[in-house]
């Protein structure tokens, strides 16, 4: 469950000449959510001015800030979710959690007979966006797809998984709970719970 690298992989000429991949928008859109200041969410002049700062400061390329914009970050902070990190108190939003977690083989792949009984599979990610509460944790994950509202339940469906493996990672790392988890899609504006 490895993803998205900082590095813009792709030659400078082909960033000057095309628009951005999915994959590439992706990882804009993920690089501007680790970085902004939540305090500063709340229009559009302070999104375009955090992201004109990354631009100054290198984090993003010019193409990269165009192409994500400010439109689907501030629908975002707007929503009931958004305001939930907007609000919460200072230290417990936690960004770019990244793990590794050793599960035993038979949890991964129940459908193999032929592993050893204390066989383990060794798995590493990134968790988007963690909130701690006292009672609990909610974990986010932001997705760029370009999905349709139609296919949202099959895409839903397609994530869970990774959102329990996350959640058992986050659990042990934090010794707390994960009471909500969320799938943010960003090109539908929607957070949707993921049980």
């Amino acid at each position: 469950v490895i993803r998205r690298s900082a590095i813009n992989a792709r030659p400078r000429f082909l960033q000057e000449t095309q628009v951005l991949t999915g994959a590439e928008l992706g990882t804009a859109m993920h690089l501007v959510m680790q970085h902004l200041d939540l305090q500063a969410v709340g229009t559009k002049e302070q999104i375009n001015r955090q992201i004109e700062k990354m631009v100054e400061d290198e984090f993003l390329t010019a193409e990269q800030a165009q192409a994500v914009g400010w439109k689907r970050f501030l629908e975002f902070f707007q929503s009931p979710l958004g305001q939930r990190l907007v609000q919460a108190p200072q230290g417990t939003v936690k960004r770019e959690v990244a793990f590794t977690l050793g599960l035993p083989a038979r949890e991964i792949y129940p459908e193999l007979t032929s592993y050893e009984e204390d066989e383990r599979v060794v798995i590493q990610g990134i968790i988007d966006c963690l909130l701690l509460e006292e009672d609990g944790m909610i974990l986010i994950d932001y997705k760029t797809d370009n999905i349709r509202e139609k296919d949202l339940p099959y895409v839903v469906a397609g994530y869970r998984y990774q959102l329990d493996l996350y959640a058992k990672a986050v659990q042990e790392i934090y010794a707390m709970p994960v009471k909500e988890k969320y799938l943010y899609f960003f090109q539908l504006g929607r957070a949707v719970p993921v049980q």
